[in-house]
């Protein structure tokens, strides 16, 4: 069950920072929306609701002790409403719901793309950190981190997606651009990444010997350890490739320097599913 849970809390996490990282990708590459763009919000918000509820099922029916396929209505029921992970996924339903009408809004030409959708797409994802670790004790202050944690890694690592699309077809001197400002952007998001994970883990972990003594100790410095990795690739791609462009060679490594990346950046959300499975050591 728990390994069930983390799957659904992995692919949770994904479609929810590929919301923000599409709706944002206007500003994220200096560009006009790319083509399909809208579609794959439309398919990433429908993942992102069927994962919610799947989650939902699991969790309750592992609260009653029973299989998922014999929960009953009423226990359900009960999970939705008497829960606060229950009353926080019913609040996060509403936000798709009005995300749902933006893009459907959008798709009849009524509103600008990223002026409605960021935010929409930011509440939607920032919430996530109220059914996490870091607001199970009850201070705001660790849950407001986490919030700015996963809104940073909805612009970087999850701003690669739009950057890969991008780069696929974009011509040289609008390539050249999103690439400037794709690098500008994620400094400022890794530093915050940085940060804010440093704090969850100080919150969370307790203290340096439980960093090796325990599995949600561990399995953090996985994490830790396939951030690093993305940002030493993405420090090549700003220090020895970017400035090469659009010299054929260097267009070429980068994109499949942003493929490793993102590669690498599925790995970080699987292991973060996996550490909200396991009781923190603080």
């Amino acid at each position: 069950m728990p390994l069930s849970i983390a799957l659904v809390r992995a692919f949770h996490f994904a479609s929810g920072m590929l919301l923000l990282a599409v709706a944002a990708a206007p500003w994220l590459l200096a560009a006009a929306p790319v083509r399909g763009m809208a579609r794959l919000m439309r398919w990433a918000l429908a993942v992102h609701v069927l994962s919610g509820a799947a989650w939902g099922w699991l969790a309750f029916s592992e609260m009653a002790g029973v299989s998922p396929w014999a929960v009953d209505g009423g226990g359900l029921a009960m999970g939705w409403v008497g829960t606060s992970f229950g009353r926080l996924s019913l609040l996060r339903a509403g936000m798709a719901a009005v995300l749902a009408l933006v893009l459907w809004c959008e798709r009849k030409r009524r509103f600008p793309p990223p002026g409605w959708t960021v935010p929409c797409a930011a509440a939607l994802l920032g919430s996530l950190a109220w059914a996490g670790h870091a607001a199970a004790g009850g201070s705001g202050f660790f849950a407001v981190a986490d919030g700015f944690h996963l809104l940073a890694a909805g612009i970087w690592p999850g701003g690669l997606v739009p950057l890969a699309l991008f780069l696929v077809s974009a011509p040289d001197a609008e390539a050249v651009r999103a690439v400037r400002r794709f690098s500008a952007v994620s400094l400022v998001t890794v530093a915050l990444l940085a940060a804010t994970g440093a704090i969850n883990a100080w919150h969370l972990v307790g203290g340096w010997s439980a960093l090796g003594t325990t599995g949600y100790g561990r399995l953090l410095l996985v994490k830790v350890a396939l951030f690093a990795v993305m940002v030493g690739i993405g420090a090549r791609n700003l220090l020895a490739l970017k400035p090469r462009l659009p010299e054929p060679a260097a267009r070429g490594w980068l994109q499949g320097n942003v493929g490793a990346e993102l590669v690498l950046g599925m790995g970080v959300v699987g292991v973060v599913a996996l550490l909200g499975m396991l009781p923190p050591p603080g």
